[in-house]
């Protein structure tokens, strides 16, 4: 029974990763089909977005089927983190699928402040694979760097949202873009919190230590 579970546990974790490889794959997409210009691309996020959402279900029907075998609390507390995780990587799907959405829009149009974006995309990517490195190898001081991280992601969101909204203020032409840079920037801030949960998660699976109690500007 023990070698049963152990098994289990460790295809749990394989899918887990396999998920968070392929959520990273759909959020690079996003961000290049905006950053290029590329409608096509932005189509293909969509649909990979719904694989990924049919990854969840399937995750959901395997992480119930071990409850089901009364595991031990280590075991217990690695698959209810592990739902937790492959929620969170369904969740940076779905921000990657409306940054998609925008980019098509965009895909005409003669926007500014790309660069910025792309500085921000970048962080915010790296972020979302440090999480799910911190899990592979048991990281968790990796995991409590990525929690601090999200702080220098808020400020760079900020100071850039106010780049904007200053220029539609000196530029009209210029709103319609902006705005939905705006939308974008704060997409690519909330795939930042969403990482920064998994890593909250993985301190729990590997340190049972809760640390979402403890104020982020602490």
């Amino acid at each position: 029974m023990e070698q049963h579970i152990e098994r289990e546990i460790n295809d749990l974790r394989q899918r887990l990763l396999y998920m968070g490889v392929y959520t990273e794959r759909i959020l690079k997409q996003a961000v290049d089909a905006l950053l290029n210009k590329d409608k096509q691309l932005a189509e293909k996020v969509k649909e990979n977005d719904a694989l990924l959402d049919r990854m969840l279900v399937e995750m959901d029907d395997f992480t119930m089927s071990l409850l089901a075998e009364a595991p031990l609390a280590s075991d217990l507390r690695f698959i209810v983190m592990g739902i937790k995780i492959s929620l969170n990587l369904e969740r940076i799907g779905d921000e990657a699928r409306r940054i998609a959405n925008r980019a098509f829009d965009l895909a005409d149009k003669d926007i500014q402040f790309l660069d910025e974006i792309q500085k921000l995309s970048k962080m915010v990517l790296q972020m979302v694979q440090s999480s799910m490195e911190a899990f592979e190898t048991q990281d968790t001081k990796l995991a409590n760097e990525l929690i601090q991280k999200d702080k220098e992601v808020d400020i760079i969101y900020k100071e850039l949202r106010q780049k904007l909204e200053q220029d539609m203020l000196n530029h009209s032409e210029n709103v319609y873009g902006n705005l939905q840079l705006i939308t974008i920037a704060k997409r690519l801030e909330r795939i930042s919190d969403i990482s920064t949960n998994i890593a909250e998660e993985v301190i729990y699976i590997y340190e049972a230590k809760d640390v979402r109690i403890i104020p982020k500007n602490e």
